[in-house]
């Protein structure tokens, strides 16, 4: 009857012990999914911010690319600016001494005249 009564407290301590591993485990299962979860969360968000620096990578060359054409844009621009306004000068100085010419010209005809007047 003794051994009887020990195994059925054996029985009990083993279902109980049996038991307490069965959501030990099944704690664990749950825990290492959520771990898994997270590091899937994780690679997929490492994975969006490579692209992300990727991407602003390219950008940021893109974007200096089209600093260095505009700059030499604005370089050419200037230069061909520059030049026109050297033409515009050159101009008007040719205007300018067409106008003295024309201005000498025409006291020279303003006295030319008096004089046939006065014969």
């Amino acid at each position: 009857r003794r051994a009887f009564e020990n195994k059925a407290n054996l029985d009990i301590i083993v279902a109980s012990v049996k038991t307490s591993l069965e959501k030990k485990i099944g704690t664990a299962q749950r825990d290492i999914d959520t771990l898994r979860q997270d590091l899937a969360t994780s690679r997929a968000e490492t994975s969006r911010l490579i692209h992300l620096s990727d991407s602003k990578f390219a950008l940021k060359s893109h974007m200096d690319d089209m600093d260095a054409k505009l700059e030499a844009k604005a370089a050419q621009i200037n230069a061909s600016f520059d030049e026109h306004l050297k033409s515009v000068r050159v101009d008007v100085g040719k205007v300018e001494a067409s106008m003295n010419k024309a201005a000498q010209i025409s006291a020279s005809f303003n006295e030319q005249l008096k004089s046939v007047r006065v014969d």
